[in-house]
């Protein structure tokens, strides 16, 4: 499942790709993509932790991209963001989370499944939605 947290942030990237290199302010992006301003701002800040963002301070900053559109994944902007990163559950991750992992029939239908998702999104690019 895709949070509100990680579907902000696809927002955020996808309007800032949007400005063709230009500056995005982040007014101009909350209005845009309806992204609650105090949302957009704590998320932001992560994307450019992240360097998939660069953010210029002042009255005329905004945000650009740090590298290419089409150097940026889904998967990219979803790992960032979301601290459980792509995985749906929580042995998929960290293996010592669950006493069951080594003989659990249904982990490694899981770790399939896992697996293709994350092909899927890491073969969107920011470039492929704008």
């Amino acid at each position: 499942m895709i949070s509100r947290e990680v579907d902000y942030a696809i927002r955020i990237v996808q309007a800032v790709a949007s400005g063709a290199g230009n500056l995005v302010s982040a007014i101009n992006i909350s209005e845009e993509m309806g992204i609650p301003y105090r949302f957009l701002r704590k998320i932001s800040l992560v994307l450019v932790k992240k360097n998939i963002l660069i953010s210029k301070r002042g009255n005329r900053g905004g945000f650009l991209l740090a590298k290419d559109a089409d150097k940026i994944s889904l998967l990219d902007i979803f790992c960032a963001v979301s601290s459980k990163g792509s995985g749906f559950n929580l042995c998929l991750r960290d293996r010592e989370a669950c006493d069951r992992t080594t003989f659990c029939k249904l982990h490694p239908k899981l770790l399939v499944i896992q697996e293709k998702i994350e092909q899927e999104f890491s073969g969107i690019t920011i470039a492929d939605i704008i």
